[in-house]
């Protein structure tokens, strides 16, 4: 699956677990191909020898497993990249710049990634770091760069002042505020 909501299902139950066998195989089936490849690709690699069939899936499930794990926090990376661009290019240009929409794009390739084989190093990421809007809540800071002073939606709610400022006096007009149930 991919992490668009699909349900991971991991089963533990001895009963079914102690069934399964792993196949343990030779490293000269498994050297000549590299990870990402599709089903019919290892088919033909195996030559249509059962063993080294068995050997060439079973590695490849174990490497998509992995990969799945290395790059858990990817999406994470490239949805926080996109959100610091994106209010970065409103609050500055009023419109999505060109590495907004780069990361748009990165966005559907990583999401696909473990059915894809996709993958890109977290340092190919740094040319689209541009620090965190000011209206990030303080937990978000340990995300490296200088904060950016926001003019985007966000960071216009984020300035306003504290409701006790203010909500006394724009009440006071209406008169006092009644009480459910009650006129």
């Amino acid at each position: 699956g991919d992490y668009d909501g699909d349900d991971v299902l991991l089963i533990g139950l001895p009963s079914i677990t102690a069934a399964v066998k792993n196949t343990v195989c030779p490293k000269e089936h498994i050297d000549h191909i590299e990870s990402g490849y599709k089903v019919g690709q290892i088919v033909e690699s195996s030559g249509g020898q059962e063993e080294e069939l068995n050997c060439l899936m079973q590695d490849q499930l174990v490497k998509g497993c992995m990969r799945a794990v290395k790059e858990v926090a990817l999406m994470g990376v490239v949805n926080t990249l996109w959100f610091k661009n994106a209010d970065k290019d409103i609050s500055e240009f009023g419109e999505f710049g060109s590495n907004t929409l780069k990361l748009v794009r990165l966005q559907e390739l990583v999401l696909d990634a473990p059915k894809t084989g996709f993958s890109i190093e977290k340092g190919q990421l740094d040319k689209f770091d541009t620090g965190m809007p000011h209206w990030a809540s303080k937990d978000r800071q340990r995300h490296r760069g200088a904060e950016n002073r926001s003019s985007s939606a966000l960071g216009k709610l984020h300035d306003l002042p504290p409701v006790a400022d203010w909500l006394e006096k724009f009440l006071a007009p209406h008169g006092p505020t009644p009480v459910h149930g009650h006129s």
